[in-house]
């Protein structure tokens, strides 16, 4: 903060006070849009959706910036090039705030990858609307797990569904949320090696829940 104090005739003067607000932390959810991308495909525009986005937030693919355009708080585009999406690869797609404050959001992944056929699709029962979900490794056991909220509902729920690694899971493990959810991200916030949930609520307020290594 800086200011200029100026005194006239027994006057106390403020001016050119210039007060600094911090950009706060970027926070990515899933799903992108487009879901992925089909290698040597044509260069595309990419949706990232999460919170606490600025007018200068940018996104990051594999730690390099690319063009990025503010939609709102909650949505940004950013252009990916031919030469990304040449080779099938798994692309770490960041969002970054500058400073003051800001700094670098969780790691979503974005796969480079072809599309499978309907045939090899697998469906996973839900009795609720559960949405916007993303999937990762919750108990360290190398097979990828599915982790939903119910979307805007209040409390909400966490579902866990813990894969066995051949596309079937095991049952679901549910956590109540106190407040209404509607977006999702996850990440090792507290740097011990196990994955943890943030979920941003439709209150302005984010819960973090701390995992434990073995899917709760």
């Amino acid at each position: 903060m800086k200011a200029t104090v100026l005194v006239c005739a027994g006057l106390l003067v403020f001016s050119g006070l210039v007060i600094g607000q911090n950009s706060p932390l970027p926070l990515i959810s899933s799903p992108f849009s487009p879901i992925n991308a089909a290698p040597g495909g044509p260069a595309l525009a990419l949706t990232v959706n999460g919170a606490n986005f600025t007018s200068t937030s940018v996104v990051h693919w594999n730690g390099s910036p690319r063009p990025t355009t503010f939609v709102s708080g909650a949505q940004l585009t950013a252009s990916v090039s031919v030469a990304d999406i040449a080779t099938p690869a798994t692309a770490n797609i960041t969002v970054v705030n500058p400073p003051p404050g800001g700094g670098t959001s969780n790691v979503a992944q974005f796969n480079v990858t072809t599309e499978v056929s309907g045939s090899a699709y697998k469906t996973v029962a839900m009795t609720n609307s559960y949405l916007p979900n993303l999937s990762a490794d919750l108990n360290n056991d190398g097979k990828l797990d599915i982790v939903a909220i119910s979307f805007n509902s209040s409390p909400g729920q966490l579902r866990v569904t813990l894969g066995n690694g051949d596309t079937t899971f095991q049952p679901a493990l549910i956590t109540t949320i106190e407040n209404a959810p509607n977006a999702i991200a996850g990440g090792d916030f507290n740097q011990d090696g196990k994955y943890d949930i943030a979920i941003a609520n439709t209150n302005g307020t984010v819960s973090v829940l701390l995992g434990n290594g073995d899917g709760t």
